[in-house]
């Protein structure tokens, strides 16, 4: 089995951080955000054009995005790849409902 590949969507204040920790212990990463994914990414990242191309690639997934609506978004786009059988992390600020509805929305999914 190869390297396991990251996936980071959202690259704003807190998943630019995070994804860049990530990738400098060297970890393979794949990462995209809506609000312009080239100028935030990792060095030596790749750069998706969507999340589902994130969700394809991607074994391990981390979210960080921006509010809850853009949350419950992005997570019913991944819910809808059909992609399953990735690790899913969700450092959102979201709350425990919203939390506990995207976990109910990707398990019927088909996700772990």
């Amino acid at each position: 089995m190869g390297e396991k590949i990251f996936g980071f969507i959202g690259l704003g204040n807190m998943g630019q951080p995070m994804a860049a920790n990530v990738r400098a212990k060297g970890h393979a990463m794949i990462v995209y955000d809506a609000a312009g994914t080239a100028e935030r990414a990792p060095d030596g990242a790749e750069i998706a054009q969507s999340v589902g191309e994130v969700v394809r690639r991607a074994d391990v997934l981390a979210l960080s995005l921006p509010t809850v609506a853009i949350n419950r978004a992005v997570v019913e786009e991944i819910a809808a790849t059909g992609y399953t059988g990735k690790v899913i992390v969700d450092a959102c600020t979201i709350g425990e409902a919203a939390a506990r509805s995207n976990a109910a929305t990707l398990a019927a999914a088909g996700f772990d």
